[in-house]
């Protein structure tokens, strides 16, 4: 037994013998005791020492203690000085714990501790060993998680505010969500409607609804309790479903988890569920295998904007539907010159024409549309609404309509023969000498939690059987990092990846004429699947 080992074993005793104890910190002591055997002899002389003194105590010699040797004095100090104090300070966020042990029960417990130990040689027998670890603290209120995140209206918790064993459940309506950090890191978010308690830092108990849990290797042993299922976390991201109708639907998104489904003491089955694994549980508590979803439960809330994100991309053509890039927007809306407003293909009427000049526009109304742009300009286009230019080459071609994601007037967004207007797949597309440009820092504001990791997307000329040739143009922070040159319809698509930093910023992607003879009439690019990728900080 080293001497960390030793010293977590005497803070742990300590707590037990005050009844302070989590059930996390029953189980700890229950792994240090379990293969080590001079943890087991130092423990039960820890507990032949209590033990005596409690009959000592009972027998009156109480007054005897301030008789205390020097040298037993010395010793209570220097454990005072080296012993474990739980608690838990998370920086920078509102988050704050304190469980410590009372300086003054510790102090008092040291003080009979070392006192007895001088008095008595032997003491009680070794089944108290027994009893203690299967001992429960008495349920006096503490503090067993913060209220991180919120969204939704009259969710009666606040932001920064603290959950207590003690609290009556907490019920959220539709559209209410609820993220909460546990006293051992654990992040929990419940996602309404739904109804959930906590009697305890290591475990929740869910009546109803959405929850999805987070939790770091310090947090390991976490649980979920509902009326069919109890969950133990075993270094994981997993969620569980109550839906109205008692299905239990529970799946692994990392690491792995342990299972055991029926009331407590009247197991039903049990099963070890790894990442990527999912599974429903029956009203009669029967276990069975279910298919996975990516994107069934929320993991990160944002309270500014009201976002969930269940772990999608972020796509810039559902922007154009008018969507938040999270969820589908309406196919074959346009971002339009009359106004630079979004309209539907049946409202703009007919094929929008602009003579080929210098154009910038800021787009105000969206945001995380940055401003549009034309690459034909007298000098270096303006990129962005903090300046940022680029000279493209020369061009002569005119522009159309705007920015679409499906069709364009008769025109249909077709690329390797796939007909994208007829298909459950966004697209962007636009004509030559047009750029938009994307700010990626509205993006992180509005998706808290998340990094932009990549842009993806494949990219074509639309199958217009018309001639042309264009150049299309990839550009981040104003500097290009992908460019295709004179490609024409005919041309198979290209898979476009690039990685992004923290740092990134604008987007943007343009189409620029190739310099034939066609100035613009079959120069549409057609992008499939334009996405930022995310991923959890």
């Amino acid at each position: 037994m080293n001497n960390q080992i030793y010293k977590e074993l005497r803070a742990l005793t300590i707590k037990i013998l005050e009844q302070n104890a989590s059930e996390r910190e029953f189980r700890r002591l229950e792994e240090i005791l379990k293969d080590d055997p001079a943890a087991q002899r130092h423990y039960t002389e820890l507990l032949k020492v209590n033990t005596a003194l409690e009959d000592a105590e009972a027998k009156g010699v109480e007054s005897h203690f301030e008789a205390v040797a020097q040298v037993e004095q010395g010793r209570a100090r220097a454990f005072d000085k080296s012993s474990v104090v739980f608690r838990s300070k998370m920086k920078g966020s509102k988050r704050s714990f304190d469980f410590s042990i009372p300086e003054s029960k510790k102090n008092e417990f040291l003080r009979r501790l070392h006192l007895t130990a001088a008095w008595f040689a032997a003491g009680a027998a070794v089944v108290l060993l027994v009893l203690l670890i299967n001992s429960r603290p008495e349920h006096n209120s503490y503090q067993v998680a913060a209220v991180d995140k919120l969204t939704g209206e009259n969710i009666g918790l606040r932001e920064g505010g603290k959950i207590f064993n003690t609290d009556p459940s907490v019920k959220l309506s539709d559209g209410q969500a609820a993220q909460l950090y546990t006293a051992y890191g654990a992040k929990v978010l419940v996602e309404g409607p739904a109804e959930f308690s906590m009697s305890d830092s290591e475990q929740l108990e869910l009546a109803s609804g959405r929850v999805f849990c987070s939790v770091p290797q310090n947090a390991l042993g976490f649980r979920i309790n509902s009326e069919k299922l109890r969950i133990t976390d075993l270094g994981t991201q997993f969620g569980l479903e109550i839906a109205s109708n008692g299905m239990n639907h529970l799946q692994v998104y990392k690491g792995k988890a342990s299972i055991i489904s029926g009331k407590e003491g009247q197991s039903v089955e049990s099963r070890i569920l790894e990442d990527g694994g999912a599974v429903r549980v029956s009203a009669e508590g029967r276990i069975e295998n279910a298919e996975f979803s990516s994107h069934h439960f929320a993991r990160e809330l944002s309270s500014s904007s009201g976002i969930l994100w269940r772990g999608q991309n972020f796509s810039l053509a559902s922007v154009i539907g008018g969507a938040n890039g999270l969820e589908a927007g309406r196919k074959n809306m346009a971002l339009t010159f009359k106004n630079w407003k979004l309209q539907h293909n049946s409202e703009y009427g007919h094929l929008q024409y602009w003579d080929g000049f210098s154009m910038w526009n800021r787009i105000d109304h969206i945001p995380y549309i940055d401003s549009v742009f034309s690459t034909r300009s007298n000098g270096a286009s303006t990129l962005s609404t903090t300046g940022l230019k680029y000279n493209f080459p020369p061009s002569r071609g005119d522009m159309f309509v705007g920015f679409s994601n499906g069709m364009v007037n008769w025109r249909r967004p077709v690329l390797d023969g796939i007909d994208y207007s007829k298909v459950d797949q966004e697209v962007l597309t636009f004509c030559a000498n047009l750029g938009i440009t994307f700010d990626m820092n509205q993006i992180r504001q509005r998706i808290e939690g998340v990094e932009i990791v990549e842009f993806k997307t494949r990219v074509g000329i639309n199958d217009t059987g018309i001639k042309g040739l264009a150049d299309i143009w990839v550009l981040i922070d104003g500097e290009p990092v992908r460019r295709i040159e004179k490609m024409k319809y005919s041309d198979p698509s290209v898979v476009i990846s690039v990685p992004l930093s923290p740092s990134s910023r604008f987007l943007s992607l343009a189409l620029s004429d190739g310099g034939d003879e066609n100035a613009n009439g079959g120069d549409w690019a057609v992008f499939v699947s334009p996405e930022l990728v995310l991923t959890e900080k």
